[in-house]
């Protein structure tokens, strides 16, 4: 289990979505099976062990409990990563990310709902090309899909954060 994924360490399907119950019936049964009362005759190198396994359950689990991070955990792992430097934010919306943030500076409430509306326009885009990735029977087609999930997955990612900056949303 030391080099396992998220998926295999709670032995679920490589897939982009996932039920939460499925997740939760998975995480259920690791850590009723890896609780500390049905080792208590072990030895302290066994028990410490299986202190090291529950912790990478629960790693994966919360993981792969965030759809982002498990799309990021399943891209990384079929090799489809960004280049070295290579800009979060995609190209196409430098300029108006430029514009949306003046206008926000200055007050500008339309900017704010500009930005949300983008956000769930990139969600929903994003949305469409996971369920069709994981839809997919042929893996040529469904490899061609990816780095499409890797743009709008970052786009998704730079906007969300755009909407907290612009919204004031995480300021202290």
């Amino acid at each position: 289990m030391t080099g396992a994924d998220h998926y295999e360490v709670l032995s679920l399907p490589r897939r982009f979505r996932l039920e939460a119950s499925e997740l939760d019936a998975a995480f259920l049964r690791l850590s009723r099976e890896l609780h500390p009362d049905r080792f208590a005759g072990a030895s302290e190198e066994e028990k410490v062990g299986i202190q090291r396994r529950s912790a990478r359950v629960n790693d994966a689990y919360r993981a792969l409990r965030d759809p982002v991070a498990r799309a990021e955990h399943l891209l990384s792992i079929l090799g489809v990563t960004r280049g070295e430097g290579e800009a979060r934010c995609p190209p196409d919306l430098l300029a108006e990310v430029f514009e949306l943030r003046e206008e926000a500076a200055e007050g500008g409430a339309a900017a704010r709902e500009k930005a949300r509306g983008l956000l769930v326009s990139a969600e929903s885009t994003l949305a469409a090309l996971l369920e069709a990735a994981d839809a997919e029977p042929d893996e040529g087609k469904k490899r061609a899909i990816l780095p499409r999930v890797r743009e709008a997955l970052d786009r998704r990612k730079f906007l969300a954060s755009l909407v907290r900056e612009v919204t004031g949303a995480g300021r202290g």
